[in-house]
């Protein structure tokens, strides 16, 4: 009877601390005494998250300005990335890269030629080193 009802007890402990342990430490809530975080500030998905990606500006050439594209997906860059991308990556041309990045949940946007735009996931980047800078040796 007794390990019947240890079984039967453990069984609802469980689940119940397992559920309320992982409400406590979610980031919706909130210690009183931390500051407040901006509601539209980007959350950190993986802030070590590595890939290698591509990065273009082909927006001169009728293509896209700066979209940065993982494993078949293009992301925006937020504003803070595009300012360094744009150092990097020169006009009609594409690079190869290495990069850290996070998704910031938000949808960013990437100009295309013929006035269009594009809405995709928006993403912070950091080149940590470029593969190919797209010029011919």
């Amino acid at each position: 009877m007794t390990r019947s009802y240890i079984r039967i007890l453990s069984s609802l402990l469980v689940p119940t601390v397992v559920v309320l342990g992982g409400w406590a430490h979610s980031p919706d809530s909130q210690d009183s005494s931390a500051p407040a975080e901006d509601a539209a500030a980007p959350r950190e998905v993986d802030p070590s998250a590595k890939a290698t990606a591509t990065i273009a500006n082909q927006l001169p050439v009728d293509g896209c300005s700066f979209p940065v594209t993982i494993d078949g997906v293009d992301y925006a860059p937020n504003d803070a990335s595009l300012e360094v991308i744009r150092d990097i990556v020169r006009a009609g041309s594409m690079i190869t890269a290495r990069i850290s990045y996070r998704l910031t949940g938000n949808t960013g946007q990437v100009k295309c030629g013929f006035g269009t735009d594009r809405q995709v996931p928006e993403i912070s980047v950091r080149v940590l080193y470029v593969i190919d800078d797209g010029t011919e040796n």
